[in-house]
């Protein structure tokens, strides 16, 4: 399965972005540490932000070269989604309801789809038959 790992890493790396970006615009608890520590937050935070990003679209550029672009975009969908779960629920304290979940098994489900059909049925090419 070329270009999975690629489209598993993106999906993460997304998902460490978004929470860096949640922690950089103020998303912590509390009143903060003093200006000299949140000045450090701020830069260290912010810098995530756009190193996650950075690395997430060039995972996910690799990923489209090695398969195709359905299958690359519901991987790495799918990855974010658990990804932006276990970071949200372990910094954030986040819950997610039974809605959410049922969009992540459909999203999981059709990832299976995509991944278990063949290369020439995904690439849409059929052989005439005589």
């Amino acid at each position: 399965m070329s270009g999975l790992r690629e489209a598993l890493g993106a999906g993460a790396l997304g998902a460490a972005a978004a929470a860096s970006a949640k922690l950089w615009l103020g998303g912590g608890s509390g009143p903060g540490p003093g200006p000299v520590l949140h000045a450090l937050r701020w830069l260290g935070c912010g810098g995530l932000v756009v190193l996650c990003n950075t690395l997430m679209w060039t995972l996910f550029a690799k990923a489209l070269r090695y398969s195709s672009s359905s299958r690359t975009t519901l991987t790495t969908t799918a990855s974010n989604f658990l990804s932006s779960a276990c970071l949200g629920k372990l910094l954030f304290g986040e819950e997610h309801g039974l809605l959410w979940w049922l969009g992540l098994a459909l999203s999981l489900a059709g990832l299976l789809l995509l991944h278990t059909a063949t290369d020439t049925e995904q690439a849409g090419v059929y052989t005439k038959e005589e």
